[in-house]
């Protein structure tokens, strides 16, 4: 019997001395710049605010809808794997990552996103063809200094499209 009480003993201390390092983690995060936020939308952000006036925001799990303006959605797809990181300071810029499938065929949706780009004025600098579809770089240095990656890739009677987004402010 005692030996069973001291076990539990031990387990009880290990419990409060875990709760207590995760406590002084997240508060010299805090003390260091870094907050924790859970959106609404089911993601998380953190944000670093430094001594310097330097600034970073990066989000998981981002709604579509916070997309920068400038960045094509592919008609009827659903987004999902977002992220997005946004910086300022002396140099101001975000980015980003979404993917989403559709049953169009990979010409289609690579069509589409070079066609936008052209509408955009931006260059295609880098492109690749596959019988699946294939990926194309594309970059505006004028103005916000854009660029954007489509990587699109198919299986089983599904198009999958991965899209990477920057810009750059100042």
């Amino acid at each position: 019997m005692w030996v069973l009480v001291i076990v539990l003993g031990l387990f009880v201390l290990g419990g409060i001395a875990t709760v207590g390092v995760i406590g002084l983690v997240a508060h010299r995060a805090r003390q260091a710049g870094l907050m924790f936020d859970r959106g609404r939308d089911g993601g998380v952000s953190f944000d670093v605010h430094g001594a310097d006036g330097k600034n970073a925001h990066v989000e998981f799990g981002t709604p579509a809808g916070k997309l920068p303006s400038w960045v094509p959605i592919y008609p009827g797809s659903q987004e999902h794997a977002n992220f997005a990181v946004r910086g300022t300071g002396s140099e101001e810029g975000e980015g980003g990552n979404f993917t989403f499938t559709t049953s169009d065929d990979g010409a289609l949706v690579k069509s589409f996103y070079a066609g936008k780009c052209k509408d955009m004025g931006m260059k295609v600098n880098l492109e690749t063809t596959t019988p699946e579809g294939g990926m194309f770089i594309a970059t505006d240095d004028t103005g916000e200094k854009r660029s954007l990656t489509v990587v699109i890739g198919g299986h089983a009677g599904q198009t999958t499209v991965n899209v990477t987004y920057g810009s750059k402010f100042k």
